[in-house]
């Protein structure tokens, strides 16, 4: 029977190697944290993304940290693993000259393979017709400017890397035929390698040095027949025109852009959000906001013969001056009609919504109704709906009359209509597509924006497992 002087003694032990194991957990996580940070820098990844990527959970970060291949934090504990040292080399885009110098003391200079040279694939677009090229290069380019150091990407550019992607889509688009087997696959490999620009700085840059193009030739692209068929590469258009509020605007997509988990860390760091803030750069001229570069960018082509019209003609018809960007709405209804068989279901009343819930669902197990046809164009409706959301919060930014006029010219152009079929689709396997459908009513109503009632009454709260707990 145990003693009762030896009690305390246990007891103070206890408390003694509790407190002892935690001060070695903290300074674990402390180094742990730095390591992390130093690969953020190293990789040159935009503040929004970093904010991201430090909400994840501590097992996701080691995996990051390992396929970066950047060292973790020495330490006598044994619950976190510790790849062997091999930093790549320091951005030379730094922030500040302390950034610089901590880059330069915490990497050293990358091996790149000699055939992976930024120069040879600079010279590849340079001479080589987008026709001709090898699917695999091109996967390869795309595969460098995601996984490499900001070093590669400048050397890259300045080889005139850019301009050789630019020039490439530029062929690939005016091919009058594009072969299914090869072309298709090219245009959709050379939107994959814009998209992986958006990931560092100094990718977002050489985005913004062109605009309005290369955007403006993929919303030409989609007004025309020569439009790609696969759903994939029309979802990848969407989201590299979308990259536009991302580029030059950020500050108007805190509703969109940013991830319900990044969210959530910055509620925990008190909205410090100056310390990471893109200063937006510089619109093309004569464009004086995003949303009017957009508005602009989506809007009909102009129809001479109509403009040469008599007034009196001109008033009796209604204008609908979105109809051929919302006529890809209607072409993912009518070619997957099965998918919105759920007419009881109701549009989320937005302030109920727990944006962290539907992140989490946004995530499941592959099962039957993922990576199908139907997932995949329900993935594309989705994102069409997500550029309209960026569209309405940047406009927004410029007056009350210009965003509710933006409504009155979607409504008029038939989005009630897509947006009454699109209520229809599985809650259970799509709740993205209903988030968004109901964010976009309330940034309506937000406008000033009357919602007709045909789709007011069908206005009601989410299912319990993506409503917020009072």
């Amino acid at each position: 029977m145990m003693d009762e002087k030896s009690s305390p003694k246990k007891s103070s032990f206890g408390i003694w190697f509790n407190a002892k194991k935690n001060k070695q957990d903290e300074n674990v996580n402390e180094e742990f944290n730095k390591a992390f940070e130093e690969m953020l820098e190293i990789r040159d990844i935009p503040p929004p993304v970093r904010n991201q990527l430090r909400a994840m959970d501590t097992r996701k970060k080691e995996n990051i940290l390992k396929a970066s291949e950047i060292a973790l934090p020495s330490s006598d504990s044994t619950e976190i693993p510790q790849p062997k040292l091999k930093t790549r080399s320091s951005s030379a885009m730094s922030r500040s000259p302390d950034k610089a110098s901590k880059q330069s003391a915490s990497s050293s200079s990358s091996k790149v393979d000699k055939s992976d040279s930024p120069t040879l694939f600079a010279k590849m677009l340079e001479k080589e017709h987008s026709t001709a090229l090898s699917v695999d290069k091109v996967k390869r380019l795309r595969q460098l400017i995601r996984a490499e150091s900001s070093k590669w990407l400048l050397d890259f550019f300045a080889a005139g890397g850019y301009e050789g992607l630019c020039s490439s889509l530029n062929e690939i688009l005016k091919v009058e035929w594009r072969e299914e087997q090869h072309d298709d696959q090219i245009l959709h490999e050379l939107l994959r390698c814009f998209k992986g620009l958006s990931t560092s700085e100094i990718g977002l840059q050489a985005l913004a040095s062109k605009a309005p193009e290369p955007y403006k030739s993929l919303v030409d692209l989609l007004f025309t027949d020569k439009k790609p068929g696969s759903l994939s590469t029309r979802q990848l258009m969407m989201e590299i025109i979308t990259l536009l509020f991302e580029i030059f605007d950020e500050t108007s997509n805190n509703e969109l852009i940013r991830s319900p988990t990044t969210q959530t860390y910055l509620n925990q760091v008190n909205g410090e959000v100056d310390s990471v803030h893109i200063q937006p750069m510089e619109l093309p001229y004569p464009y004086r906001s995003t949303g009017e570069l957009v508005r602009k960018l989506l809007h009909n082509p102009v129809d001479e013969a109509l403009e040469n019209q008599h007034e009196f003609i001109k008033v009796a018809k209604r204008p609908r001056v979105y109809k051929l960007f919302l006529s890809e709405l209607y072409e993912i209804q009518r070619d997957f009609f099965w998918c919105f068989g759920h007419k009881n279901n109701g549009i989320w009343y937005y302030p109920s919504v727990d944006m962290r819930q539907v992140e989490r669902l946004r995530f499941r197990v592959p099962g039957g109704m993922t990576a199908g046809v139907e997932y995949e164009a329900i993935g594309y409706l989705t994102s069409v709906f997500s550029l309209i959301n960026a569209l309405s919060a940047a406009s927004l930014k410029d007056g009350e009359e210009v965003s509710r006029r933006l409504h009155q010219d979607l409504f008029a152009s038939g989005i009630d209509r897509y947006i009454y079929t699109s209520r229809a689709a599985s809650l259970t396997h799509y709740p993205l597509l209903h988030y968004n459908i109901s964010l976009y009513i309330h940034l309506a109503k937000r406008s000033g924006f009357t919602i007709p009632n045909v789709l007011g009454r069908f206005i009601s709260q989410p299912p319990e497992n993506v409503r917020i707990k009072k």
